[in-house]
């Protein structure tokens, strides 16, 4: 992130917008601060698999796309007493876009005491986990936009997703740093509240949602560790399904460039009909990295099982990546993958699934 407008030259400029009687004029002080920050990113994609999507494309094998395009705000202050507090507004500008802001949170601080959030951001446990995508370079491989071009057909887990709270509206709140530990937990009434919408207390989502997480990072003679758990519990609105619960336990080493990383996550019975067979799946990712110059290349793979109480889901994907700055705030990143699909069920009579994907962007960035 960019601080294009700082302290007291900010909003110096903000008067001269300021033309309707009833338009203030910002008061910003010596320890106040505004940021900007935003990218574009401009994608090739192409796939080779046996049994195509018939949206986005994807039966012609390949398709452009400027799949991702935001700007992101930024402020903070400290009061005289020490609270430090400020707010962050991420706005997707993709000209498809229907939804305008993602994510929009304030948070209050004090130091020694931890921090507060409240808003549209994603929760504790999603915040502190820590897997195999931290290390991926390139597109992220598994966790990147493999699912948006590859069929991996209905009731597998195809991601490693540890969270169903998103960026529903929250608290949440995360301790200090104590000797290399911190924790976090969040509080969603609704997980289908965002903003200022109105959400029924039966709609089919996930209510009293409890996102909780720690983890431990620190570094040890030039070696960096870090180790998380997180759990995360909802209710369901309707009692159609069972009551969601994930559990996940994760870890990145760091070592001369080298960044090494791998998770594991179940997910009980979320998703699952009442009184229903199977369960809501389970999943685990390894992958390694490594950095000099301008240069990140890695790889990873990502394995899931999901009962669904007549057969076995099985979702594989091997993916190898590469990432070059090509200056600051212009980088190119690209990924292959294998993905394998099985027992899975498609639109068609097929039950399985293989090929491979690929995608190329380019990344601008302030």
């Amino acid at each position: 992130m960019k601080k294009v407008l700082l302290a007291s030259t900010a909003l110096a400029g903000a008067s001269l917008l300021a033309t309707s009687a009833n338009a203030g004029t910002p008061i910003v002080g010596d320890d106040q601060e505004v940021t900007i920050s935003g990218n574009v990113r401009f994608s090739v994609y192409a796939a080779d698999q046996d049994v195509e999507l018939s949206a986005n494309s994807s039966d012609r094998g390949y398709k452009f796309e400027t799949d991702e395009s935001e700007v992101k705000f930024a402020a903070r202050s400290q009061a005289d007493n020490g609270l430090e507090f400020g707010l962050e507004i991420e706005i997707q500008t993709q000209p498809d876009d229907t939804t305008n802001t993602d994510e929009a949170w304030v948070f209050l601080q004090f130091e020694g005491a931890g921090r507060v959030e409240l808003g549209d951001q994603d929760g504790a446990a999603d915040r502190i986990f820590v897997d195999a995508s931290d290390v991926m370079a390139g597109r992220g491989g598994f966790d990147g936009p493999i699912g948006d071009f590859f069929n991996f057909g209905a009731g597998g887990v195809t991601g490693p997703g540890i969270a169903f709270t998103g960026d529903a509206t929250k608290i949440t709140y995360f301790t200090p740093r104590f000797g290399g530990f911190q924790a976090g937990a969040s509080f969603t009434p609704d997980t289908g509240q965002n903003g200022s919408e109105t959400e029924s207390s039966n709609g089919g989502d996930q209510e009293s949602a409890i996102s909780l997480g720690a983890n431990f990072k620190q570094t040890f003679n030039n070696v960096g560790v870090t180790i998380a758990a997180t759990a995360e519990f909802g209710d369901d609105e309707d009692g159609a399904q069972e009551d969601s619960e994930i559990y996940g336990i994760g870890a990145n080493v760091s070592f001369a460039g080298f960044e090494v990383g791998a998770g594991y996550v179940d997910r009980g019975d979320t998703g699952v009909a009442v009184n229903g067979a199977g369960d809501g799946g389970s999943w685990w990712d390894i992958g390694a990295s490594y950095s000099t110059g301008p240069w990140k290349i890695g790889a990873g793979a990502f394995f899931s099982e999901t009962d669904t109480g007549t057969n076995d889901i099985e979702v594989d994907i091997y993916s190898v990546g590469a990432t070059f700055t090509i200056a600051d705030g212009l980088a190119l990143k690209g990924d292959i993958n294998y993905a394998s699909s099985d027992n899975a069920t498609f639109t068609t009579t097929d039950t399985e699934n293989e090929g491979y994907f690929f995608v190329l962007s380019l990344e601008a960035s302030f």
